[in-house]
């Protein structure tokens, strides 16, 4: 069964948009995170990741398919945390604003929280969608 998803809220200041695609064991989320005063420039591949869910013999292993070189890793993370909560390929695309970015000389010193905030809303959603 396939489902698709799109939500948007606001998590500190930030516009948070979200959209999950979930299909048979697997699960795609794109998430958009920027403040008003950002420039409205929305791309679906800016930091683009997958992970498959550890078993018996093999740990979760993930691995970014397009990254933007100031984004660390950031879809990789969240895409092997939800493989191995969720037991399912999990494929991430981020779009952030610099201001969450940990390279960011402009970091909002609320990121961490802020980040946080974005990964339990968006656990909240996948499991009120399967």
């Amino acid at each position: 069964m396939i489902s698709n998803v799109r939500c948007s809220t606001e998590i500190d200041k930030y516009k948070v948009n979200y959209k999950l695609t979930t299909l048979d064991k697997s699960i795609m989320v794109w998430i958009h995170a920027s403040l008003p005063s950002d420039a409205l420039s929305v791309k679906l591949g800016k930091d683009w990741a997958v992970a498959t869910p550890p078993n018996e013999y093999i740990p979760c292993v993930s691995t970014n398919l397009l990254r933007s070189s100031n984004l660390n890793d950031m879809a990789a993370s969240i895409s092997r945390r939800f493989a191995t909560r969720f037991k399912e390929q999990v494929y991430v695309s981020l779009d952030l604003s610099s201001s969450l970015l940990p390279s960011s000389q402009y970091r909002n010193p609320n990121a961490d929280s802020v980040m946080l905030e974005i990964e339990k809303r968006l656990i909240q959603l996948v499991k009120d969608n399967r």
